[in-house]
């Protein structure tokens, strides 16, 4: 087994979250109107870190925002605006929106990004 495979397999030990990522695509409707819609549904390991909260004033509404970095299998393809359900080990679940992939030779890291309304 060469270096990078080493690597490889030990980056992905430290996954232990569950990920379920919903591929969108524009569809567009008999009357004329574009919407986004499931295409395609992807379990796989992946891991969160770099978690970060905030708390912003848009108006007369605030929004938490969540931001943070996904870890994922070299081998898996997340396009850009997929949707993303994350259970952490500790039983936490997160639902957002993928962002940038970089790919690495052990893994790919994606922008994860949640926005909740209040008010």
């Amino acid at each position: 087994m060469g270096t990078w495979e080493c690597a490889k397999n030990a980056v992905q030990k430290r996954m232990t979250d569950k990920c379920v990522f919903t591929e969108m695509e524009e569809q567009t409707t008999a009357w004329g109107e574009t919407k986004m819609m499931p295409k395609e549904q992807t379990e796989t390991i992946c891991k969160m870190i770099h978690m970060k909260q905030d708390m912003q004033k848009n108006g007369l509404i605030w929004e938490n925002r969540q931001k943070a970095v996904l870890l994922y299998p070299v081998e898996m393809d997340i396009p850009k605006g997929s949707l993303a359900s994350v259970e952490t080990e500790n039983g936490m679940r997160y639902e957002g929106k993928i962002g940038e992939s970089i790919a690495f030779v052990t893994h790919k890291e994606a922008d994860w990004k949640q926005t909740e309304v209040f008010g």
